[in-house]
C-alpha cells in the first residue's frame, strides 16, 4: 500500500473493542456477516446495551435489512449457547468463548437485548441526526418542523424566477446559448451543491461586465473596417493551420461569419471562436506559421471577458437560488435532511450537547462509510474518535470514486489515516475463484488503477461459491472495438458494436443454458440471471429494445417516475373517458389508445354505426358508476379485463414491463 498505509486481514474475534478500527471491504467478502458478529461481541463483551450501541448506514433498505439481519444473528448465538453446539462459525466461537457462569451471562444478556430489539438504535444517517437533534431539543426543531427528504421539487420554480432577473440583456443570452448554459445545467450544478455544501463558490475571481463586453465588440468592428483585407490575408497564408475536416477546411465560412457577426447585430457562432490563438494552438501542423495580426489576439481577449460574464452569471445564479430555497424553508418552517446534518455538525461542537449524545450512544459503527461525505465524517469524528470512544468504519474505498450521495473519497482516505486499526476482508465468498483471479490480475498489473496514489487495489482470495455458475469457458472477457483502418471509430458506430456484441452474447448464453451447458448451481441459466450496466437510461432502453428484437424478454430498473411512462399517459387518457363519457374528444383519444386496441378506421366505422358506439358508451358509463360506487380497484381490474387489456398489452414488445408499469 502507498503512504505505508498497511492494512492487516481482519481476524474479527480478536478485533479491539476501542478505539477507531477501520475496515475495508470488497463485493463479496461478508460485510455485514462481520458488522453482525462485531455488534453482538460488542454486547457480550462489554457493558453496551442494545439502545446505546449505535449503527448507522445510509438508506432506508439497507437499514431494515441490516435490523433484520443483527437480530438473527443474537438469536442464532442465544440459540446456539442453549443447545450446546453449532456449525456455525461465529456461534461455534460464541460457545468456545462463553462457559459455565460467563455463559449464564451471556444468555441474560442475549435475551433482554432480542426482547428489548425495538430499541435498538439502528438508523439510517438522516434519522440519527433528527433523533439526536430531537433529544437535544434545539431550538431549531422546536415546533415540529416538517422534515423533507428531496428539495430538489423546488428548484425549477425558483430557478426560472432567477433565470428571468438575470437574463435579460440579448448579448449575454447569446453567450449562455454558445456555452451551453441553460436552466437544466444550473439546476445539475445546485443539486450537486445540495450534496456536497462544503464546496464553495469562488465569488472573488478576475469577472467582466456586458457592457465591457458590447464595448469591446465594437472595437473589434473598427479593427476590422481598417484593416480586413490584412487581417483575411494574414489567416489565408498561414500554412501550419490544418486544413482537415474538424479543423479549418471551411475556413472561408467562418471568417464570414465572424463579418456577418462584426458588421450586423446577428447572432454569434460558435465556430467564429476558433478564430483564436487558443484554437489555432490546437489544430497546427508539425510545419508551417500560424496566424499573427493582432486582431486574432484581441478576438481571444473578447472572448475570455466572455467566459468571466458566463462564470459569473452561473454564481450570482446559484447563489441567488440557494438564498431562495433558505428563504423558502425558513418561510415554510420546513428542514431537509442536509439541513439536518448541517444542524447537528453545529451542535457537536457544544461539549454539553456532544457529552449528552456520547452518553446515549457510546459506540457508533458505521456501515458503508465510503458514502460518508465531509460534514458527516465531522459529526461522529467529533463525538467519538475525539472523545476516545469506540467507532467502526465499514466500507469499500473502491465505491466511493463514485461520489454516491455525496461521498469523497478523500474524506474516507482522512479517516483512514486517522485509525488506530486498518483491517481488510479478503476473502469473496461470492464469486467463483477464476473470476477473482482474473480482476486481481487486471487490477494488481496498473502501478495507479484508480488513478489515485492514497488509493491501492488490495487483492482477494476466493472459496467456492455454494451456487456457482457452471460455463466451459474463462471467466473474464474483454471486447475490443473492431479495427476502423486506422481511424476512431464515431461515437454511433461503437454504441450500435456495444449493443449489437451484447444482445448477441445474451442470445449466446441463453442458447447454451437450453441446451443445458450453462447452469447455476441445478438450473439453467435464465435471463432473470443476467445483468447489463449502462452508463444513461437511452443506453439501457437501446439494449432493452436490442433484446425484444432477439425474443427475450427484459426490463429496466432505473429512477424514472412511472408516471412519466407511456402507460400512465394512456391509463389516464383511459381514465378520462371513464370519468366524462359524453366528451366525444376524450372517448376517441382512448379508443385509439393501445391499452384499447382500437384503430383510426375502427373509430370511423364504430361512429358509422351508432349501436356499436352506443355499446362503447355504455360500457364506459357502466365503468364510471363501478368507480363510484365500489372504488377505483374493483373498476379498474374490470376495465382491463372487459377491454382484453392485460392479453393486448403482453403480446406486444416489453408486454411484461409495460403490465408493470400499468400495475403500479
Amino acid at each position: 500500500m502507498t503512504n505505508d498505509i498497511v492494512l492487516k486481514p481482519l481476524d474479527l474475534y480478536s478485533l479491539p473493542l476501542q478505539g477507531v478500527q477501520l475496515v475495508e471491504a470488497s463485493a463479496g467478502t461478508g460485510k455485514t456477516w462481520t458488522i453482525a458478529g462485531l455488534y453482538v461481541r460488542l454486547l457480550l463483551e462489554t457493558d453496551e446495551t442494545i439502545n446505546r450501541l449505535l449503527v448507522v448506514t445510509f438508506t432506508k433498505a439497507a437499514t431494515a435489512e441490516l435490523r433484520d439481519r443483527l437480530r438473527r444473528r443474537l438469536v442464532d448465538v442465544e440459540t446456539a449457547l442453549l443447545q450446546g453446539e453449532s456449525v456455525d462459525p461465529f456461534c461455534q466461537w460464541a460457545l468456545d468463548k462463553f462457559v459455565d457462569d460467563a455463559r449464564e451471562k451471556a444468555l441474560i444478556k442475549l435475551n433482554e437485548s432480542i426482547r428489548r430489539f425495538d430499541e435498538s438504535a439502528i438508523f439510517t444517517i438522516h434519522g440519527f441526526c433528527q433523533r439526536v437533534l430531537n433529544e437535544a431539543q434545539l431550538p431549531a426543531l422546536l415546533g415540529e418542523p416538517d422534515i423533507v427528504p428531496d428539495e430538489r421539487e423546488w428548484l425549477p420554480g425558483l430557478l426560472q424566477e432567477a433565470w428571468i432577473r438575470y437574463c435579460n440583456d440579448p448579448l449575454q443570452a447569446e453567450l449562455l446559448r454558445l456555452s451551453a448554459v441553460t436552466p437544466e445545467v444550473i439546476q445539475r450544478d445546485i443539486e450537486v451543491l445540495l450534496v456536497k455544501p462544503y464546496l464553495q463558490l469562488n465569488t472573488k475571481k478576475k469577472t467582466c461586465d456586458v457592457d465591457s463586453l458590447r464595448e469591446g465588440k465594437i472595437a473589434l468592428r473598427t479593427r476590422w473596417n481598417n484593416d480586413h483585407e490584412a487581417i483575411i490575408k494574414d489567416i489565408s497564408e498561414a500554412d501550419g493551420l490544418s486544413r482537415a475536416e474538424k479543423s479549418y477546411k471551411y475556413l472561408d465560412d467562418i471568417i464570414e461569419e465572424l463579418k456577418i457577426w462584426l458588421l450586423n447585430d446577428s447572432s454569434l457562432t460558435k465556430s467564429v471562436r476558433r478564430l483564436t490563438p487558443v484554437e489555432f494552438d490546437k489544430h497546427m501542423k508539425k510545419k508551417g506559421s500560424a496566424p499573427r495580426h493582432a486582431f486574432w489576439e484581441a478576438l481571444q481577449e473578447w472572448f475570455d471577458n466572455a467566459d468571466l460574464l458566463v462564470s459569473k452569471f452561473r454564481t450570482d445564479i446559484i447563489g441567488d437560488v440557494r438564498k431562495g430555497l433558505l428563504d423558502h424553508k425558513k418561510s415554510q418552517g420546513l428542514l431537509s435532511y442536509q439541513d439536518l446534518l448541517e444542524l447537528l455538525a453545529q451542535a457537536v461542537e457544544d461539549e454539553a450537547i456532544a457529552n449528552s449524545i456520547r452518553q446515549n450512544y457510546s459506540v457508533a459503527l458505521i456501515d458503508e462509510f465510503q458514502d460518508t461525505d465531509p460534514l458527516q465524517f465531522r459529526i461522529f469524528d467529533r463525538l467519538y474518535r475525539q472523545a476516545g470512544l469506540p467507532l467502526y468504519l465499514v466500507g469499500d474505498p473502491k465505491q466511493a470514486i463514485y461520489s454516491f450521495r455525496g461521498a469523497d473519497i478523500f474524506t474516507y482516505l482522512r479517516a483512514r489515516e486517522h485509525a488506530n486499526g486498518r483491517f481488510t476482508l479478503n476473502t469473496n465468498r461470492r464469486s467463483l475463484p477464476a473470476l477473482v483471479k482474473a480482476v486481481n490480475n487486471v487490477f494488481m498489473n496498473h502501478s495507479n488503477p484508480f488513478l489515485l496514489s492514497r488509493l491501492s487495489f488490495v487483492d482477494v482470495n476466493a472459496v467456492e461459491p455454494e451456487s456457482k455458475l457452471s460455463i466451459n469457458e474463462p471467466p473474464f472477457h474483454c471486447w475490443l472495438l473492431p479495427p476502423n483502418d486506422g481511424k476512431k471509430l464515431d461515437k454511433g458506430t461503437a454504441h450500435h458494436f456495444s449493443v449489437a456484441t451484447t444482445v448477441n452474447e445474451i442470445v449466446r448464453l441463453l442458447l447454451g443454458a437450453a441446451r443445458g451447458e450453462i447452469v447455476i448451481g441445478d438450473k439453467p441459466l435464465r435471463p432473470g440471471d443476467i445483468a447489463v450496466l449502462v452508463p444513461r437510461h437511452n443506453d439501457g432502453r437501446a439494449i432493452v429494445d436490442a433484446l425484444a428484437e432477439a425474443g427475450v424478454a427484459s426490463v429496466i430498473r432505473s429512477q424514472d417516475s412511472v408516471f412519466a411512462t407511456d402507460e400512465a399517459r394512456e391509463m389516464l387518457s383511459m381514465l378520462e373517458a371513464i370519468a366524462e363519457p359524453g366528451r366525444e374528444g376524450q372517448v376517441k383519444a382512448a379508443f385509439i389508445s393501445t391499452l384499447m386496441g382500437g384503430t383510426i378506421e375502427a373509430l370511423f366505422a364504430d361512429q358509422e354505426d351508432d349501436a356499436r358506439w352506443s355499446a362503447l358508451i355504455e360500457q364506459l358509463l357502466a365503468a364510471r358508476d363501478l368507480w363510484l360506487s365500489h372504488g377505483f380497484m374493483p373498476m379498474w381490474e374490470k376495465t382491463l379485463a372487459a377491454f382484453t387489456v392485460y392479453e393486448r398489452v403482453l403480446s406486444g414488445s416489453h408486454g411484461e414491463r409495460r403490465l408493470t408499469n400499468l400495475r403500479h
